[in-house]
């Protein structure tokens, strides 16, 4: 399958929104311009980055997949690790097998994704896996409540069924993006949406932290108005991540940027050390502006290095080279 440049741009774009959010979170709260902007990034940053995992996933036996896939976890330990001393000073048991605030999650849930998609989507009809996901989606949410962030249990069944999608959509990704009216009403309606209901219930809804009940506790909402808006949020964001691959689809400056889309995980991984000191430091929101404008441009160059893939694995690397 011939790279899409489209896709390779647009995740440019989402690893800067990544930033952007993380770095206004300390002040999402202090106007409401921030507030919204925060609401939008959230709304398909991730489930776009998930899809496209699950779009550019090549398909291999277990071992082919693990021995692929390691990387990611040594990348995870040491990023878990780096943001856990930065945010709290010490490393406890609690802290490195919690990944509730740890953007580490991301690298641990993909590597789960892989493995279990190499064993799963040999075994099941992928379309029937899909609805699987989303049931089980639906069941975590129910059922698990307070675990603490353990191993990114919960983000990793709640995102999985974006996974599948990509997957399933490899080779009708163009055929999709011919319904361009659908996808436009479908999106902006759901934008009016994101932005009416921006609040940190809505924030809550997006981190997948906490289950129903639990939500429910914090919150004071009863369950079903919950249970409902929470679907209504998540149907929302599969629209409005779907008009960005259709604006994707088409922009030249997106595709400029293709060149830079191979290096976003190096730019994530480099961001989870920064993170927790700006959070510290609680800047405003013009100033967390200027620090994501500061830190993708550095971080983007330093990512076209070849000494970049040495930072984040420095242990495959020097297995590799005694070999």
């Amino acid at each position: 399958m011939e790279r899409n440049n489209s896709l390779d741009g647009l995740k440019y774009v989402l690893i800067s929104l990544v930033i952007l959010g993380h770095f206004i979170e300390p002040n999402r709260y202090d106007n409401q311009i921030s507030c919204m902007l925060y609401s939008i990034i959230y709304s398909f940053h991730m489930p776009l980055f998930i899809w496209m995992n699950g779009y550019f996933y090549k398909q291999r036996d277990f071992k082919q997949e693990l021995k692929k896939s390691l990387p990611l976890i040594e990348i995870c330990i040491i990023s878990h690790v780096g943001f856990t001393l930065l945010g709290h000073g010490r490393l406890t048991l609690h802290s490195l097998l919690s990944f509730n605030y740890s953007p580490s999650w991301y690298m641990l849930s993909l590597f789960i994704w892989r493995m279990a998609s190499s064993i799963l989507f040999k075994s099941f009809c992928i379309r029937k896996l899909l609805i699987c996901a989303i049931i089980v989606e639906i069941v975590s949410f129910v059922f698990i409540n307070k675990y603490s962030g353990y191993f990114s249990l919960m983000r990793t069944l709640q995102f999985y069924p974006y996974f599948v999608a990509g997957y399933i959509l490899k080779n009708k990704y163009e055929d999709v993006l011919q319904n361009k009216k659908i996808l436009y009403m479908g999106g902006g309606i759901s934008t009016i949406f994101i932005l009416l209901t921006s609040s940190g219930l809505q924030h809550q809804i997006a981190f997948q932290r906490v289950g129903l009940l639990e939500l429910s506790h914090l919150t004071n909402h009863n369950i079903i108005s919950l249970w409902g808006f929470r679907y209504m949020y998540i149907a929302s964001s599969v629209l409005i991540s779907a008009m960005v691959l259709l604006l994707a689809s088409s922009n030249q400056t997106i595709k400029k940027v293709a060149i830079y889309g191979q290096g976003t995980l190096f730019i994530y991984f480099s961001h989870i050390f920064i993170f927790p000191i700006v959070s510290g430091h609680n800047p405003s929101f013009l100033q967390s502006l200027l620090l994501t404008i500061t830190v993708i441009s550095i971080l983007t160059f330093l990512s076209t290095k070849k000494y970049c893939i040495l930072i984040m694995n420095p242990l495959s690397n020097l297995i590799n080279k005694l070999k």
